[in-house]
């Protein structure tokens, strides 16, 4: 029995910056590998998927995402068998904003105010600063 490349499979996004997305998928077809994976992207709204780079490895590095920039993304295999296998789309979600601190207790003392909250969950996005208002 001759097994066939079908699919390249588990797809995902294995970490994010501020400023770029590391994938991973898996292939166990290696051997019908014909030169190397092509990664494409396709902005969210668009139909049109285009190449970033091509890779021997099984993960890539996309620098320069803007921190608010949806995309889906896709890897494609050309095979030694005469036909390319793909993952699935994957979409890469907007990073999500911080939301207001909860809860925020304040204390007074005499004429200091003591004003103590906790980290929201933070959404991917590294947390810069805050802003108090009185």
């Amino acid at each position: 029995m001759i097994r066939v490349p079908k699919e390249i499979y588990q797809f995902q996004v294995v970490n994010r910056t501020s400023n770029s997305i590391s994938v991973s998928w898996e292939f166990d077809f290696k051997q019908y590998l014909k030169g190397d994976y092509s990664l494409m992207r396709s902005d969210l709204n668009k139909g049109d998927f285009t190449p970033i780079s091509s890779t021997t490895e099984k993960r890539f590095t996309i620098s320069g995402v803007k921190p608010r920039e949806e995309l889906k993304l896709l890897v494609i295999a050309d095979t030694t068998c005469g036909y390319p296998v793909s993952s699935e789309q994957l979409l890469v979600p907007i990073r999500q904003v911080p939301h207001q601190m909860q809860p925020v207790t304040t204390t007074m003392q005499g004429c200091n105010l003591r004003i103590m909250w906790s980290a929201p969950p933070n959404g991917g996005s590294n947390i810069t600063s805050y802003r108090i208002e009185a």
